[in-house]
């Protein structure tokens, strides 16, 4: 029952993630945007996720993983029922400001729900249970996509557009069903198991029989996290200076923003590295290539 009721957390993010999908050419063709600017709503969803990453961790790890959930879906429910004072609102800012934190309300989850349901049950079989799971995902980014088109492109009987008046129902009834969830959460009794640590199975060892195969490597790791950090943020503050009343205040492009930010953050970030690297062991996660490296295929991965 309870890797039921994980799975359906799966289910959840992926409908959600799927309303994304064609939210932004709603806008695009509502409000008359250009293509740069209807793609804030993929820019606000994943600014959620950016944002509130580390933090859902910290609190996650505080929560444990009944508090976790909870916590996460009571912000997307809340998010959720913002859609409808932002119908009346009315404004572009209004959405993206719900599609951001309801992403946020989603980092949560994700960040409890992925190592949970590789916990319930026998280590053996971890792997098939989270892929089992993901697959309820995969579900909800199917029928994600078919709902929105339902509400975001629906007309009335003179052919004109009814998106605009409809388009907080989805997120008003995800509201409504995740507040739900997080009641039947509450009063379900979820093993509080704990996962086996095994970072720290080599604290007790010398640093000459450090698992990292090579400094160098370690240490162009870290460094490697540093650029793509430097470049997201960069990123980020772009996409704000592409706003004109923006941009023609601080009086640059988007792309002097992205250079300017980028390169001071790399500086910033290369100058702290080679100040503090000698302090960095190899029991620093940072500092395992395996995990530092997979920032940068990850970061492509989200950006394709």
């Amino acid at each position: 029952m309870t890797f039921v009721l994980v799975s359906s957390l799966f289910l959840l993010w992926g409908f959600c993630n799927g309303l994304i999908d064609v939210m932004d050419k709603h806008f695009h063709e509502e409000l008359h945007l250009t293509l740069a600017q209807s793609a804030w709503v993929q820019f606000a969803h994943y600014l959620g996720y950016f944002l509130m990453a580390m933090p859902a961790g910290w609190l996650a790890g505080k929560l444990g993983y009944k508090g976790g959930i909870i916590v996460g879906l009571l912000m997307v429910a809340a998010w959720g029922f913002w859609f409808i004072p932002a119908s009346h609102i009315a404004q572009f800012w209004a959405f993206l400001l719900g599609v951001c934190f309801i992403a946020s309300g989603l980092t949560f989850l994700e960040t409890v729900a992925n190592p949970y349901a590789t916990v319930l049950g026998s280590k053996q079989f971890a792997a098939s249970r989270i892929n089992l799971a993901q697959s309820c995902n995969g579900m909800g980014w199917i029928f994600g996509p078919v709902v929105g088109t339902t509400f975001f492109y629906g007309t009335d009987h003179t052919g004109e557009s009814t998106g605009s008046e409809t388009l907080w129902i989805p997120y008003a009834a995800i509201g409504a069903f995740v507040l739900v969830l997080a009641v039947v959460f509450s009063f379900c009794k979820l093993p509080d198991i704990k996962a086996e640590d095994e970072f720290h199975l080599d604290d007790n060892a010398p640093e000459s029989k450090a698992p990292a195969a090579n400094r160098g490597l370690a240490m162009g790791s870290v460094w490697l996290t540093i650029i793509v950090l430097a470049v997201a943020v960069g990123i980020i503050v772009s996409a704000i200076v592409a706003i004109p009343s923006v941009g023609q205040v601080i009086g640059m492009t988007e792309n002097q923003a992205l250079g300017y930010a980028s390169g001071a953050l790399l500086a910033i970030g290369t100058l702290f590295f080679l100040t503090k690297k000698a302090r960095i062991s190899f029991h620093c996660i940072l500092s395992q290539p395996h995990f530092s490296g997979a920032t940068l295929p990850q970061f492509f991965y989200v950006a394709a």
